[in-house]
């Protein structure tokens, strides 16, 4: 069987629009914040540049659940997370919950952000990089303490590659 290819979306293949409920490419994104769905999260808004994300990006609320569901199994998966925290480091920056295709919690993996210099704001920047068993879901939460003001807590998050295995 031939090798089926990476897909990597750089969030500027779509005009802006909210993520919540948005179906693109095998992905069906959705978005809550304190559980309640939301449209705080755009595909293909400006933010940061630094090393692991580039603008266009899927930007929203830092206190918000990010569901990337597949339409296919994915064996691999990889993506940047930029958090709008200057000069500081998060440990844990956000996590990521992975999910079998039948709906099975595999794990939940956290991911330390740190503040890069590639950072024009020296925002706090973290990669997730994962390769194994098949995943049907994966929930993204972040890390939301760094600030008291609730409009200053945001994500973006860039350079989502997964890969069909079916």
């Amino acid at each position: 069987a031939a090798t089926k290819p990476l897909v990597t979306l750089m969030f500027d293949e779509l005009p802006t629009q909210p993520v919540n409920g948005l179906i693109f490419r095998g992905v069906t994104f959705g978005f809550e914040v304190e559980g309640v769905s939301s449209t705080d999260a755009f595909y293909n808004s400006g933010g940061p540049t630094a090393t692991v994300v580039q603008p266009p990006v899927l930007e929203g609320d830092a206190r918000g659940e990010l569901t990337l569901h597949f339409d296919k199994p994915t064996n691999v998966l990889r993506f940047g997370v930029v958090l709008s925290c200057p000069e500081c480091s998060l440990r844990p920056g956000f996590f990521v919950e992975l999910l079998s295709p039948g709906g099975r919690s595999r794990g939940i993996i956290a991911v330390d952000t740190t503040s890069t210099p590639a950072s024009r704001f020296g925002w706090a920047e973290g990669q997730f990089s994962y390769q194994g068993a098949a995943l049907g879901t994966a929930v993204i939460t972040f890390n939301s303490t760094f600030h008291p003001e609730p409009s200053f807590l945001r994500f973006a998050l860039d350079n989502l590659t997964f890969k069909r295995i079916k």
